[in-house]
């Protein structure tokens, strides 16, 4: 179901996909429409998100309390925890991308560093956890080479046809400059448009849209978008915690019984007294006004709050005493399952981006040749989860892996091999030099020996 954006244009309702109809072309009022809506609801959403993962959460902008009285503002930054640990959990370790040819995979990997391609992949990783999506752009640099940028969806949308495949139409990239005047442009498939669908003088050599929209769910939820308010629930229970603390801190003198003159009860307030008369010296009470005292209870809702964050976002508590308890390696595995089952489905939705990442990139030919356009099909893609490693184990689970599998599988268990194929051919040209030295060494003895027992008959 999509609802009426502009003109022919319309968005889903729950993935919040850009729709316009396939085969229509695209208009300048279409186009207002599309960036009137991402320009109000989704960058409200947006920069709602990055505002939560900053630190400047909803309790910093609330109604200021009245004058003297305790006013903490207190936020615990659960959302940059969630992200920052489930993306270091499942790409602190880099994916290995790879291809069997040799000469292809080296021309390959030479692509991904010169464009510092999973320093990029890391950032893109972690606004898809912030924002819900996020996109790799794919341009040519100066010097005609193949370069990638990493676009918030703040700065930019793609919108996809009305097919049930959702294949891209346009990408489109826009900001305001400081006289508040609408620049940008549009990336299609025949060529480069400014904002009033009028062709520009960039050309797009890729002959597709040249922008990919990487997501770790159908619905493009964020993270931590699910526990947000429960997140503000402890922002206010530790705020409170922390205006009772003040309160006690300036407690009320009360002072029953006494009369106390003018001049003793003119700054009553900076001075927290409180003075109501008596008939008697037997009547007169002195003491501090006390609030009921919460503190248990508030303890209670704080360790809930915390718990059911950490259950419902699925990313583990590290912190926590009873994950450090983990005495057996299959403890850990089931106090981190369900981030694991989390960072499979995002490896699932990362792999067919890449996929059609590289596709579009391969298809100019200055990565592997114009002789190679079709290799995207042939990428293997190879996520590791980032856990303490047991290298004496792992070494072992190789050995027993001889005779089982391919030689390159079995270095794919050990976390010390980044690239498995280079670490093969290292291997290969460390023995081919071993047994060049061993042939060498064993001419000179053989030639030595036989010149020694012809010396000895001519003796």
């Amino acid at each position: 179901m999509a609802d009426k954006v502009n003109g022919k244009g319309s968005i889903t309702d729950t993935s919040q996909l850009f729709i316009y109809p396939k085969g229509e072309i695209l208009t300048a009022d279409d186009l207002e429409g599309f960036i009137k809506f991402h320009n109000g609801t989704l960058k409200n959403k947006y920069v709602k998100a990055r505002n939560y993962y900053t630190g400047h959460h909803p309790i910093l902008d609330q109604e200021a309390k009245e004058l003297d009285k305790p006013d903490n503002r207190l936020v615990v930054n659960y959302p940059r925890y969630i992200v920052d640990t489930f993306n270091g959990f499942s790409y602190g370790i880099p994916p290995k991308i790879t291809l069997d040819d040799d000469t292809d995979n080296e021309l390959l990997q030479q692509f991904n560093s010169t464009n510092s391609l999973f320093d990029k992949f890391y950032e893109l990783a972690k606004q898809v956890s912030i924002y819900g999506r996020s996109y790799f752009f794919t341009y040519q640099g100066e010097e005609s080479q193949t370069e990638i940028a990493v676009i918030s969806p703040e700065r930019g949308f793609m919108i996809y046809d009305d097919t049930v495949a959702f294949n891209p139409i346009a990408f489109v990239m826009y900001s305001y400059n400081e006289d508040n005047n609408l620049l940008g442009s549009v990336y299609q498939a025949d060529g480069v448009f400014d904002l009033k669908m009028a062709a520009t003088d960039q050309v797009n050599p890729f002959k597709e849209v040249p922008a990919i929209e990487f997501f770790e769910n159908e619905e493009r939820q964020g993270t931590f978008e699910n526990v947000e308010t429960l997140v503000d629930a402890v922002n206010r229970v530790l705020s409170q915690k922390a205006n009772n603390v003040d309160y006690f801190a300036d407690a009320y003198m009360k002072i029953l019984g006494a009369k106390l003159d003018e001049d003793t009860l003119k700054n009553i307030k900076d001075n927290r007294i409180i003075n109501l008369e008596g008939d008697s010296a037997k009547d007169v009470v002195v003491d501090f006004l006390q609030k009921p005292d919460g503190d248990t209870t508030e303890e209670n809702l704080v360790n809930r709050l915390n718990n059911l964050i950490f259950q419902i976002s699925s990313v583990a508590n590290i912190t926590d005493e009873t994950f450090g308890s983990a005495n057996s390696g299959k403890a850990l595995e089931y106090h981190l399952l369900s981030m694991r089952n989390l960072a499979a489905n995002k490896d699932r939705k990362f792999g067919q981006a890449l996929r059609e990442f590289y596709r579009i990139i391969f298809s100019v030919g200055t990565v592997l040749g114009e002789t190679k356009t079709d290799e995207w099909q042939r990428l293997k893609f190879q996520f590791n989860r980032n856990l303490p490693s047991n290298l004496t184990d792992e070494v072992d689970v190789a050995k027993n892996l001889e005779g089982i599998v391919s030689q390159e599988t079995q270095l794919k268990t050990l976390s010390i091999v980044d690239d498995p194929k280079s670490e093969m051919d290292r291997m290969a040209k460390e023995n081919k030099a071993k047994q060049d030295e061993a042939v060498a060494s064993n001419a000179n003895y053989d030639f030595e020996k036989k010149s020694g027992e012809v010396d000895g008959e001519e003796e």
